[in-house]
């Protein structure tokens, strides 16, 4: 499927450029959908990615191949100023996630740029900054089953803030929580 917020047929099916979905919240609920484009510009909802999913950014809006996307030059942002931006519950290492700047979420308990609950998601080629969450501004990673493995490949994670419940610093950048372990972070880059 296609989605481009500019210039998109509001009564779009997304079967191709012409006749995108506007938004991706709609790409995503799309039955029987497993690979799915986004042409650059801002996308602003709470995503919950469903497992096998690949999901990619980066495009000007007329690619016909993966390869001729250019995620750096066409920006594709995802943002949530009411809560999480990006949701993945349980994804198999079959869900990718490429090409996007996650940025502005801001939840109230966990993971204000990415929530991942025991999943193993592909997230690739991916900026998270600015976000804010009590616990794990950019990332929040609760594995309570031994098969939950993030992978991150060639992302940045800078800007994010997690004050806490009470004071000091709670996962600014990335907290993992595993087996009753925990674990936090600042900003680090991950190549």
């Amino acid at each position: 499927f296609y989605v481009k917020n500019n210039d998109a047929n509001p009564d779009g099916d997304g079967s191709d450029w012409e006749n995108a979905f506007q938004n991706l919240e709609d790409a995503i609920a799309a039955s029987a959908v497993s690979e799915i484009w986004v042409a650059a510009g801002t996308y602003t909802s709470a995503f919950k990615i469903k497992t096998g999913m690949h999901i990619y950014g980066g495009f000007s809006g007329v690619e016909s191949t993966l390869d001729e996307r250019d995620w750096i030059q066409n920006e594709t942002i995802l943002r949530n100023p009411d809560g999480t931006v990006v949701t993945f519950n349980n994804v198999s290492n079959e869900t990718i996630l490429d090409g996007f700047t996650i940025k502005d979420g801001n939840a109230e308990n966990e993971g204000g740029g990415i929530l991942n609950k025991d999943g193993s998601p592909q997230i690739a080629n991916c900026i998270i900054r600015d976000n804010t969450a009590r616990t794990g501004g950019g990332i929040y990673n609760k594995a309570r089953i031994a098969t939950a493995n993030p992978t991150f490949i060639n992302c940045i994670i800078s800007g994010n803030s997690a004050p806490g419940p009470v004071s000091g610093s709670q996962g600014g950048g990335i907290y993992n929580y595993a087996d009753g372990t925990l674990y936090a972070s600042g900003d680090v880059s991950i190549d």
